[in-house]
């Protein structure tokens, strides 16, 4: 019997705020990536309410 390896989405953990911003921003440092992430939630119609919503 083959012994089966299923890699995982990295979608299917809880990411901190950081974190999540490095993948929206790659090769940002994670001040900068954490900087941009709130500059596009705070100037995008409607995100921050949407995003409210949701959680």
């Amino acid at each position: 019997m083959e012994d089966k390896k299923t890699e995982l989405s990295p979608w299917r953990r809880a990411y901190g705020v950081t974190e999540f911003a490095q993948l929206y921003f790659p090769g940002r440092t994670p001040v900068i990536a954490y900087k941009r992430m709130w500059e596009w939630i705070r100037t995008s119609r409607g995100l921050k309410a949407k995003l409210e919503a949701a959680g």
